[in-house]
């Protein structure tokens, strides 16, 4: 499902096989994380992860919700800014998740303009049920990252969180990490 996504060099980009969710990769990605960084922490089952798939109004919608790695900012139950591993450049090996200069703002320019109105906070609350809706942070970052692009997983995190402290707002927002590891290794599977 990397539809939209040219994955050439596969060594370069640091895409690694993985045939099962594994805790201790699970834990040592997370490790790798600011420790003083505040954020909430999901493993995702494939039906949830293929939940938020059908989310899609359309098929473009339902391509850019299917991505390995995806960013979604949300400002009470709307969603605000998008961004996937398919609408950011290739640079040396990485991402360049700032690519037209998108988080040198706050909030960070969607990587893609539709209408979103299908895309509400209260659907991925729906499938998560660990994501609060009534909170006292006014921002509501979703990401979703696998062990299969672990490097540009990290990326995308620390992306999101250079853009929050340059902005100051890391205390108004809450931060969602979701791993769907289980989803691509059933993908890979055939299942």
């Amino acid at each position: 499902m990397l539809t939209g996504c040219s994955v050439v060099m596969p060594a370069l980009f640091g895409i690694r096989k993985i045939e099962e969710f594994k805790l201790v990769d699970y834990k040592s990605f997370l490790a790798k994380i600011p420790s003083n960084i505040e954020y909430v922490s999901i493993i995702s089952s494939a039906d949830q992860f293929k939940n938020v798939i059908t989310k899609g109004a359309d098929s473009i919608q339902k391509k850019d919700l299917s991505q390995p790695i995806q960013i979604l900012y949300f400002k009470d139950n709307q969603l605000k800014s998008f961004h996937a591993n398919c609408y950011a450049q290739g640079v040396f090996g990485r991402l360049n998740w700032n690519t037209f200069n998108r988080f040198e703002v706050f909030l960070p320019k969607s990587a893609i303009q539709y209408d979103a109105s299908n895309i509400l906070l209260e659907n991925y609350k729906s499938v998560f049920p660990e994501i609060k809706l009534q909170d006292y942070k006014d921002y509501t970052i979703i990401i979703f990252w696998t062990n299969l692009l672990r490097r540009i997983s990290l990326d995308a995190i620390e992306t999101v969180i250079e853009n929050l402290q340059q902005f100051d707002k890391l205390e108004e927002s809450r931060i969602y990490l979701i791993n769907t590891d289980k989803f691509f290794t059933e993908l890979a599977s055939g299942n």
